[in-house]
C-alpha cells in the first residue's frame, strides 16, 4: 500500500489555513516562521514527512511557548490533527523516527544552552 501523497499534501494545505507552505528539500530545512506566518516543510512522501509538516504548522498554533514545551506542543498538535485515513501508517517505525526528530532539540551535557 502506497502512502497517499496527494491527500497528505492537500491535508497539510488545509491545516495551514491561510499560512503559505514553502516546500523544502530536507527535514533539516523545515521550520515555522512566526513573523512571516510561513511554514517550510518537506513534501509529504512518507507518513513521517507528513507528520513533520503538521508539526511545523503546530508551531504556528503555539507561538508563545519556547524550547521543549513548544516542541512537545507542536508534536501533540500534529498527532491530534493527523488525518484519520492515515492510521495504517502509524506504527512503531513512525514513532521511532519522530522521537529521533524530537531528540535533536534536547540539550546534551556541555551544551551551552543547557541550564546550570
Amino acid at each position: 500500500m502506497r502512502f497517499p501523497l496527494q491527500k497528505a499534501r492537500a491535508h497539510l494545505i488545509e491545516k495551514a489555513n491561510t499560512w503559505p507552505i514553502v516546500w523544502v528539500d530536507t527535514v533539516d530545512e523545515c521550520a515555522a516562521d512566526y513573523d512571516e506566518r510561513v511554514v517550510y516543510t518537506v513534501r509529504p512522501t512518507t507518513m513521517a514527512k507528513y507528520m513533520v509538516g503538521l508539526h511545523e504548522i503546530g508551531h504556528l498554533h503555539h507561538p508563545h511557548t519556547a524550547g521543549l514545551v513548544n516542541e512537545a506542543q507542536a508534536w501533540a498538535w500534529a498527532a491530534i490533527n493527523s488525518h484519520p485515513d492515515f492510521e495504517p501508517w502509524r506504527d512503531y517505525r513512525l514513532w521511532r523516527t519522530l522521537s529521533s526528530y524530537f531528540a535533536t532539540h534536547l540539550p546534551w551535557p556541555g551544551d551551552p544552552a543547557e541550564p546550570a
